[in-house]
Protein backbone atom coordinates (compact mmCIF):
# COMPACT_ATOMS: atom_id res chain seq x y z
CA UNK A 1 0.00 0.00 0.00
CA UNK A 2 1.19 3.45 -0.86
CA UNK A 3 2.69 5.24 2.12
CA UNK A 4 3.09 2.12 4.22
CA UNK A 5 6.30 1.68 6.11
CA UNK A 6 8.73 -0.97 4.93
CA UNK A 7 8.68 -2.67 8.27
CA UNK A 8 4.91 -3.16 7.86
CA UNK A 9 5.34 -5.41 4.84
CA UNK A 10 5.29 -9.06 5.79
CA UNK A 11 3.88 -12.50 4.94
CA UNK A 12 2.67 -14.84 7.62
CA UNK A 13 2.29 -18.58 6.95
CA UNK A 14 1.14 -21.17 9.48
CA UNK A 15 1.54 -24.93 8.99
CA UNK A 16 0.38 -27.10 11.84
CA UNK A 17 1.80 -25.71 15.01
CA UNK A 18 4.54 -23.60 13.31
CA UNK A 19 4.13 -20.02 12.07
CA UNK A 20 6.62 -18.25 9.79
CA UNK A 21 6.89 -14.53 9.28
CA UNK A 22 8.97 -13.12 6.44
CA UNK A 23 11.58 -10.40 6.94
CA UNK A 24 10.79 -6.86 5.61
CA UNK A 25 11.25 -6.67 1.84
CA UNK A 26 12.58 -10.26 1.82
CA UNK A 27 9.97 -12.86 1.12
CA UNK A 28 11.83 -15.09 -1.38
CA UNK A 29 12.98 -17.41 1.35
CA UNK A 30 12.82 -21.19 1.81
CA UNK A 31 12.61 -22.07 5.48
CA UNK A 32 12.33 -25.61 6.88
CA UNK A 33 10.52 -26.49 10.05
CA UNK A 34 9.64 -29.66 11.93
CA UNK A 35 5.98 -29.79 12.97
CA UNK A 36 4.05 -32.00 15.33
CA UNK A 37 2.48 -35.26 14.23
CA UNK A 38 -0.75 -34.90 12.29
CA UNK A 39 -2.93 -37.63 10.78
CA UNK A 40 -4.93 -37.34 7.57
CA UNK A 41 -4.93 -33.49 7.49
CA UNK A 42 -2.64 -30.56 8.42
CA UNK A 43 -4.01 -27.06 9.15
CA UNK A 44 -2.52 -24.37 6.88
CA UNK A 45 -3.12 -20.57 6.80
CA UNK A 46 -1.47 -17.71 4.89
CA UNK A 47 -1.80 -13.92 5.26
CA UNK A 48 0.11 -10.84 4.08
CA UNK A 49 0.23 -7.13 4.89
CA UNK A 50 1.20 -4.13 2.71
CA UNK A 51 1.36 -6.39 -0.38
CA UNK A 52 -1.06 -6.46 -3.26
CA UNK A 53 -0.36 -10.16 -3.92
CA UNK A 54 1.84 -12.89 -2.60
CA UNK A 55 2.51 -16.54 -3.39
CA UNK A 56 3.28 -19.17 -0.80
CA UNK A 57 4.18 -22.77 -1.64
CA UNK A 58 4.06 -25.31 1.13
CA UNK A 59 5.60 -28.78 0.81
CA UNK A 60 5.05 -31.36 3.53
CA UNK A 61 7.22 -34.46 3.91
CA UNK A 62 5.19 -37.25 5.57
CA UNK A 63 6.53 -40.28 7.40
CA UNK A 64 4.46 -43.48 7.59
CA UNK A 65 3.67 -44.41 11.17
CA UNK A 66 3.96 -47.92 12.53
CA UNK A 67 0.22 -48.06 13.16
CA UNK A 68 -0.60 -47.06 9.58
CA UNK A 69 1.93 -49.49 8.16
CA UNK A 70 0.47 -52.35 10.22
CA UNK A 71 -3.04 -51.42 9.09
CA UNK A 72 -1.91 -51.43 5.43
CA UNK A 73 -0.32 -54.85 5.87
CA UNK A 74 -3.52 -56.30 7.35
CA UNK A 75 -5.74 -54.81 4.63
CA UNK A 76 -3.40 -56.04 1.88
CA UNK A 77 -3.25 -59.55 3.36
CA UNK A 78 -7.04 -59.73 3.65
CA UNK A 79 -7.45 -58.58 0.05
CA UNK A 80 -5.03 -61.28 -1.20
CA UNK A 81 -6.75 -64.03 0.82
CA UNK A 82 -10.20 -62.96 -0.39
CA UNK A 83 -9.06 -62.97 -4.02
CA UNK A 84 -7.50 -66.42 -3.53
CA UNK A 85 -10.69 -67.82 -1.99
CA UNK A 86 -12.78 -66.46 -4.87
CA UNK A 87 -10.49 -68.05 -7.46
CA UNK A 88 -10.44 -71.32 -5.51
CA UNK A 89 -14.25 -71.35 -5.40
CA UNK A 90 -14.39 -70.80 -9.18
CA UNK A 91 -11.90 -73.64 -9.72
CA UNK A 92 -13.82 -76.07 -7.51
CA UNK A 93 -17.05 -75.13 -9.26
CA UNK A 94 -15.48 -75.89 -12.65
CA UNK A 95 -14.29 -79.28 -11.34
CA UNK A 96 -17.79 -80.13 -10.14
CA UNK A 97 -19.22 -79.19 -13.52
CA UNK A 98 -16.71 -81.46 -15.27
CA UNK A 99 -17.59 -84.32 -12.92
CA UNK A 100 -21.26 -83.92 -13.73
CA UNK A 101 -20.59 -83.93 -17.47
CA UNK A 102 -18.47 -87.10 -17.27
CA UNK A 103 -20.85 -88.74 -14.84
CA UNK A 104 -23.87 -88.32 -17.10
CA UNK A 105 -22.17 -89.89 -20.13
CA UNK A 106 -23.48 -93.49 -20.31
CA UNK A 107 -20.81 -94.51 -22.83
CA UNK A 108 -18.09 -93.70 -20.31
CA UNK A 109 -19.68 -96.02 -17.74
CA UNK A 110 -20.26 -98.79 -20.28
CA UNK A 111 -16.55 -98.80 -21.15
CA UNK A 112 -15.63 -99.26 -17.50
CA UNK A 113 -18.16 -102.06 -17.02
CA UNK A 114 -17.13 -103.94 -20.16
CA UNK A 115 -13.43 -103.62 -19.40
CA UNK A 116 -13.83 -105.00 -15.86
CA UNK A 117 -16.13 -107.81 -17.03
CA UNK A 118 -13.67 -108.63 -19.79
CA UNK A 119 -10.76 -108.87 -17.39
CA UNK A 120 -12.75 -111.03 -14.95
CA UNK A 121 -13.88 -113.39 -17.71
CA UNK A 122 -10.31 -113.87 -18.91
CA UNK A 123 -9.24 -114.50 -15.31
CA UNK A 124 -11.97 -117.13 -15.08
CA UNK A 125 -10.92 -118.84 -18.33
CA UNK A 126 -7.24 -119.03 -17.45
CA UNK A 127 -4.99 -119.13 -14.42
CA UNK A 128 -5.12 -115.59 -13.05
CA UNK A 129 -1.55 -115.95 -11.77
CA UNK A 130 -0.41 -115.96 -15.40
CA UNK A 131 -1.81 -112.46 -16.00
CA UNK A 132 0.10 -109.25 -15.42
CA UNK A 133 3.58 -110.56 -16.16
CA UNK A 134 6.42 -108.37 -17.37
CA UNK A 135 9.15 -109.59 -19.69
CA UNK A 136 11.46 -106.58 -19.56
CA UNK A 137 14.05 -105.03 -17.27
CA UNK A 138 15.16 -101.47 -16.70
CA UNK A 139 13.30 -98.33 -15.78
CA UNK A 140 14.69 -95.79 -18.26
CA UNK A 141 14.98 -95.57 -22.02
CA UNK A 142 18.73 -96.25 -21.95
CA UNK A 143 18.66 -99.45 -19.86
CA UNK A 144 15.32 -100.87 -21.04
CA UNK A 145 15.76 -104.47 -22.24
CA UNK A 146 13.04 -106.76 -23.65
CA UNK A 147 13.41 -110.40 -22.58
CA UNK A 148 12.87 -112.48 -25.73
CA UNK A 149 12.31 -115.87 -24.15
CA UNK A 150 10.03 -118.83 -24.74
CA UNK A 151 7.96 -117.77 -21.74
CA UNK A 152 7.33 -114.41 -23.41
CA UNK A 153 6.23 -116.11 -26.64
CA UNK A 154 3.83 -118.33 -24.73
CA UNK A 155 2.45 -115.37 -22.83
CA UNK A 156 1.96 -113.36 -26.03
CA UNK A 157 0.23 -116.32 -27.72
CA UNK A 158 -2.14 -116.70 -24.79
CA UNK A 159 -2.96 -112.98 -24.78
CA UNK A 160 -3.55 -113.01 -28.52
CA UNK A 161 -5.85 -116.02 -28.26
CA UNK A 162 -7.92 -114.57 -25.42
CA UNK A 163 -8.35 -111.22 -27.14
CA UNK A 164 -9.15 -112.58 -30.60
CA UNK A 165 -11.16 -115.72 -29.93
CA UNK A 166 -14.09 -113.91 -28.28
CA UNK A 167 -16.28 -111.03 -29.41
CA UNK A 168 -15.66 -108.80 -26.42
CA UNK A 169 -17.44 -105.87 -28.03
CA UNK A 170 -20.68 -107.91 -27.96
CA UNK A 171 -20.44 -108.89 -24.30
CA UNK A 172 -23.70 -109.17 -22.34
CA UNK A 173 -23.91 -109.07 -18.56
CA UNK A 174 -26.40 -109.00 -15.72
CA UNK A 175 -25.56 -107.88 -12.19
CA UNK A 176 -26.68 -109.76 -9.10
CA UNK A 177 -27.37 -107.79 -5.86
CA UNK A 178 -24.83 -106.93 -3.18
CA UNK A 179 -25.74 -109.83 -0.88
CA UNK A 180 -23.95 -112.26 -3.22
CA UNK A 181 -20.67 -110.54 -2.42
CA UNK A 182 -18.48 -110.58 0.65
CA UNK A 183 -20.54 -109.92 3.78
CA UNK A 184 -18.15 -107.30 5.16
CA UNK A 185 -18.57 -105.30 1.92
CA UNK A 186 -22.36 -105.13 2.14
CA UNK A 187 -22.59 -101.66 3.76
CA UNK A 188 -20.30 -99.96 1.23
CA UNK A 189 -21.88 -101.74 -1.74
CA UNK A 190 -25.44 -100.97 -0.69
CA UNK A 191 -24.75 -97.30 0.02
CA UNK A 192 -22.99 -96.54 -3.27
CA UNK A 193 -24.76 -93.80 -5.24
CA UNK A 194 -24.53 -92.79 -8.90
CA UNK A 195 -26.78 -90.95 -11.33
CA UNK A 196 -26.44 -93.82 -13.83
CA UNK A 197 -28.67 -96.75 -12.70
CA UNK A 198 -26.74 -99.42 -14.60
CA UNK A 199 -23.37 -98.26 -13.30
CA UNK A 200 -24.80 -98.10 -9.78
CA UNK A 201 -25.89 -101.74 -10.15
CA UNK A 202 -22.37 -102.55 -11.38
CA UNK A 203 -20.73 -100.93 -8.35
CA UNK A 204 -23.22 -102.50 -5.95
CA UNK A 205 -23.10 -105.99 -7.49
CA UNK A 206 -21.96 -108.91 -5.42
CA UNK A 207 -21.72 -111.12 -8.50
CA UNK A 208 -22.35 -110.86 -12.24
CA UNK A 209 -23.49 -113.18 -14.98
CA UNK A 210 -21.64 -112.63 -18.26
CA UNK A 211 -22.30 -114.04 -21.73
CA UNK A 212 -19.49 -113.84 -24.28
CA UNK A 213 -19.82 -115.12 -27.83
CA UNK A 214 -17.04 -116.88 -29.68
CA UNK A 215 -15.83 -115.16 -32.80
CA UNK A 216 -16.77 -117.08 -35.99
CA UNK A 217 -13.90 -119.34 -37.03
CA UNK A 218 -12.60 -119.84 -33.50
CA UNK A 219 -15.20 -122.39 -32.39
CA UNK A 220 -12.91 -125.42 -32.58
CA UNK A 221 -10.00 -123.57 -30.98
CA UNK A 222 -12.12 -122.40 -28.04
CA UNK A 223 -13.63 -125.85 -27.50
CA UNK A 224 -10.18 -127.39 -27.56
CA UNK A 225 -8.92 -124.85 -25.03
CA UNK A 226 -11.89 -125.38 -22.72
CA UNK A 227 -11.29 -129.13 -22.79
CA UNK A 228 -7.49 -129.22 -22.54
CA UNK A 229 -6.37 -125.78 -21.37
CA UNK A 230 -4.04 -125.58 -24.38
CA UNK A 231 -4.11 -123.12 -27.24
CA UNK A 232 -4.84 -124.59 -30.63
CA UNK A 233 -3.75 -122.28 -33.42
CA UNK A 234 -5.13 -124.29 -36.31
CA UNK A 235 -4.22 -127.44 -38.18
CA UNK A 236 -5.12 -130.91 -37.07
CA UNK A 237 -6.20 -131.25 -33.46
CA UNK A 238 -3.44 -132.96 -31.47
CA UNK A 239 -4.16 -136.56 -30.49
CA UNK A 240 -4.18 -137.14 -26.76
CA UNK A 241 -2.50 -140.15 -25.21
CA UNK A 242 -5.65 -141.46 -23.62
CA UNK A 243 -7.37 -143.78 -26.12
CA UNK A 244 -10.69 -143.45 -24.32
CA UNK A 245 -10.63 -139.65 -24.59
CA UNK A 246 -13.24 -138.18 -26.93
CA UNK A 247 -12.55 -134.66 -28.10
CA UNK A 248 -15.35 -132.25 -27.23
CA UNK A 249 -15.07 -130.88 -30.76
CA UNK A 250 -15.78 -134.31 -32.26
CA UNK A 251 -18.46 -134.94 -29.69
CA UNK A 252 -20.37 -131.84 -30.69
CA UNK A 253 -19.86 -132.56 -34.36
CA UNK A 254 -21.26 -136.09 -34.11
CA UNK A 255 -24.17 -135.80 -31.73
CA UNK A 256 -26.37 -138.93 -31.63
CA UNK A 257 -30.11 -138.51 -32.09
CA UNK A 258 -33.07 -140.67 -33.16
CA UNK A 259 -35.93 -139.72 -35.53
CA UNK A 260 -39.13 -141.12 -34.08
CA UNK A 261 -41.68 -140.00 -36.67
CA UNK A 262 -42.09 -137.88 -39.77
CA UNK A 263 -45.15 -136.23 -41.25
CA UNK A 264 -46.11 -133.95 -44.07
CA UNK A 265 -47.87 -130.63 -43.94
CA UNK A 266 -48.72 -127.73 -46.20
CA UNK A 267 -47.92 -124.18 -45.12
CA UNK A 268 -49.02 -120.91 -46.70
CA UNK A 269 -46.69 -119.28 -49.17
CA UNK A 270 -45.21 -115.84 -48.67
CA UNK A 271 -45.50 -115.08 -52.39
CA UNK A 272 -48.20 -112.58 -53.37
CA UNK A 273 -49.38 -111.94 -56.94
CA UNK A 274 -51.40 -108.89 -57.96
CA UNK A 275 -54.23 -109.94 -60.23
CA UNK A 276 -57.92 -109.24 -60.83
CA UNK A 277 -59.07 -112.73 -59.82
CA UNK A 278 -57.67 -116.04 -58.62
CA UNK A 279 -58.38 -119.49 -57.23
CA UNK A 280 -58.45 -121.06 -53.77
CA UNK A 281 -58.24 -124.63 -52.37
CA UNK A 282 -61.59 -126.07 -51.36
CA UNK A 283 -60.41 -127.06 -47.86
CA UNK A 284 -60.32 -125.74 -44.31
CA UNK A 285 -57.23 -125.05 -42.16
CA UNK A 286 -53.74 -126.44 -42.63
CA UNK A 287 -53.73 -130.10 -43.76
CA UNK A 288 -51.56 -132.45 -41.74
CA UNK A 289 -51.07 -136.09 -40.85
CA UNK A 290 -52.35 -138.89 -43.08
CA UNK A 291 -54.83 -136.64 -44.91
CA UNK A 292 -52.14 -134.48 -46.48
CA UNK A 293 -52.21 -136.29 -49.82
CA UNK A 294 -56.01 -136.09 -50.03
CA UNK A 295 -56.06 -132.44 -49.21
CA UNK A 296 -53.24 -131.72 -51.60
CA UNK A 297 -55.45 -132.97 -54.40
CA UNK A 298 -58.39 -130.86 -53.31
CA UNK A 299 -60.58 -129.04 -55.78
CA UNK A 300 -59.60 -125.53 -56.84
CA UNK A 301 -62.43 -123.01 -56.86
CA UNK A 302 -62.58 -119.55 -58.32
CA UNK A 303 -61.91 -116.74 -55.87
CA UNK A 304 -62.76 -113.14 -56.81
CA UNK A 305 -62.15 -111.67 -53.36
CA UNK A 306 -60.32 -108.34 -53.25
CA UNK A 307 -58.34 -106.57 -50.55
CA UNK A 308 -60.81 -103.72 -50.21
CA UNK A 309 -64.46 -103.33 -51.05
CA UNK A 310 -65.64 -101.64 -54.19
Amino acid sequence: MEGAAAWDRKVIASVGNISWISAPNRIDMTPFFAIKQYNKSIPVSVSCTSYFTCTVTINVSCILSNESFEKWRIETYNAIIKAYQNKLAEYNASLNQNDVVVGTNPGFYRQIEQLVMRKNCISYLMDEAKMGQGFYTGSTLTNYVLLQTQEMDNYASLAKFMEQAFEWNLISYNFYPFYWGKRTDWPSLYQYECNDPLFRSFMQAGMARVIVTVKPGFENAVMHYMATGQIWNGGQVPVLDNLLYLSIVDELKEQEYVINETWETVVPTSLVALQSSGVAINAEGLPCGDDCKDHAAGTLIKNDNTISGK
